[in-house]
């Protein structure tokens, strides 16, 4: 069976790696128009959805985030480690 290969931005990827523009986390028009009605009382028009759609990035620390839940990942993958090492 060939391993498929592709790269992207100038990176390798081979085929058992995880797909790299794979969506982690996203936000629908569902999700804004229930926050809307939490905080106007209302659901927003289709011109305030594209106003928010294209600032709603600028108001997301993306960088903060990813760091956070890198660290997130970093020390539970440490406890279940130390867990396992710990029943044998």
């Amino acid at each position: 069976m060939k391993r498929r290969e592709y790269i992207i931005n100038g990176t390798l990827y081979l085929g058992n790696d995880m797909k790299p523009l794979k969506v982690i986390y996203s936000i629908n028009i569902e999700d804004v128009q229930t926050v809307a009605e939490e905080e106007l009382g209302r659901k927003l028009n289709r011109n305030e959805l594209k106003i928010v759609e294209d600032k709603i990035g600028d108001y997301i620390d993306w960088h903060e985030a990813i760091t956070l839940a890198l660290n997130e990942a970093v020390k539970l993958q440490k406890k279940s480690k130390t867990l396992a090492k710990a029943q044998i």
